[in-house]
């Protein structure tokens, strides 16, 4: 009998038992606000918006890879400004997935990002809808039972430029994958925008962040997404497969952010 044989063979008899041989899966994917006024300067500091946002990429990515020793993760980048990009190509049918080449991409096989391009307005909703085309794709590809979606967004404006999907099937449909116990959409953006994401997008208040546009609350949103993510990634090792709690009030970063507005 080869090797490979006898792996099969005590799987099988483990997989009898009730006990689990396969790592929990995450399908990790990161919505980036290209649009023009993330190339503005932050008030303090100096700093451009969209270089905070990729050193906030940067560091998740980081952390994602560590916990992707026991936690499988694939990670998909949808970025938007007018139009949407998924894995870098233009997303043109926003109802169905793109070519799976772009999408789901094994975390250990992705570098920090270098540059982040801007220009144009905000087709947020879009990007929404196109990272749910990807997310559902990617678990009807995946026969494992112990598997979710996250998806994090981070942005400094407000929808202005969709023409795909409206707020009411954003909210429909966020609802509708929230209920089936393995997606998590979180957010972070301006107060305006956070809160419109509650009320009109159907967003979990849990998961759901405000942040000023200066370099300190840049730098404290990026180590409220760590500790979010710290807590997301325990739950999936416990089995579990969905949170509304990623942002929690005695997060201690959160008391950071108040005090830096």
């Amino acid at each position: 009998m080869e090797n490979n044989d006898i792996f099969d063979d005590i799987t099988d008899q483990l997989d009898r038992m009730g006990i689990k041989t396969e790592k929990p899966i995450v399908h990790a994917i990161f919505i980036k606000d290209h649009s023009g006024s993330m190339a503005q300067l932050t008030p303090d500091g100096g700093q451009r918006r969209k270089d905070l946002a990729k050193s906030n990429f940067n560091e998740q990515l980081v952390k994602i890879k560590r916990e992707a020793k026991e936690v499988f993760t694939t990670v998909t980048l949808v970025e938007f400004d007018d139009r949407v990009y998924v894995g870098g190509k233009p997303f043109v049918d926003v109802t169905k997935a793109p070519g799976m080449e772009t999408v789901g991409y094994d975390v250990s096989d992705l570098n920090e990002l270098t540059n982040w391009w801007t220009g144009g307005s905000t087709s947020l909703r879009d990007a929404i809808g196109a990272s749910i085309g990807v997310g559902s794709t990617l678990l009807s590809d995946n026969d494992q039972d112990d598997q979710s979606v996250l998806v994090m967004i981070l942005t400094d404006g407000e929808e202005n430029s969709s023409t795909e999907w409206s707020d009411e099937q954003i909210r429909s449909k966020i609802k509708s994958l929230e209920d089936s116990g393995r997606w998590t959409f979180t957010f972070m953006g301006g107060q305006l925008q956070a809160s419109n994401m509650v009320a009109n997008m159907g967003f979990s208040v849990g998961n759901t962040r405000s942040m000023s546009q200066t370099t300190a609350s840049y730098s404290s949103s990026t180590k409220m997404s760590a500790s979010g993510l710290d807590k997301y990634y325990n739950m999936r090792k416990r089995g579990e497969t969905a949170t509304k709690e990623f942002f929690t009030e005695d997060d201690k970063w959160q008391q950071k952010e108040r005090e830096s507005i």
